[in-house]
């Protein structure tokens, strides 16, 4: 089982994950470090990977978190891999250095977070 990183305060699920531009496969994906956050609704990428990833906007969408008041952010198409799992799902550009795992993919696997022990697995159902 992973462990969490003791680095965030507290520790947290954290993992490495990979970007890519599910249009133009020529485009080098990116491997991310992402946290793994089941209150987050919707996945949600670096806004600099828009540039790296050369993606195109999808839509936009307003979100209200509990620190800032309503925000708009741009999502776009992407795929999200790690373990020997891919995604293609629309995710939010926004100002974060890591990627955020939400539930529109933690809902599709199982996740066992064992805080007391401080590591975490992640099953396909």
């Amino acid at each position: 089982m992973p462990r969490y990183d003791a680095t965030y305060s507290p520790p947290a699920p954290i993992l490495k994950v990979k970007v890519s531009n599910p249009h133009k496969p020529e485009v080098r994906m990116v491997e991310k470090e992402a946290l793994i956050d089941s209150g987050a609704f919707m996945t949600a990428i670096p806004e600099d990977l828009v540039g790296q990833l050369r993606i195109l906007p999808a839509g936009e969408i307003s979100t209200k978190g509990y620190k800032e008041g309503e925000q708009t952010h741009r999502t776009y198409f992407v795929d999200v891999s790690f373990n020997s799992y891919s995604f293609y799902r629309e995710v939010m550009a926004v100002k974060r250095k890591n990627v955020l795992i939400g539930r529109d993919i933690l809902n599709q696997l199982k996740l066992i977070l064992n805080g007391k022990n401080l590591n975490f697995d992640i099953l396909d159902p």
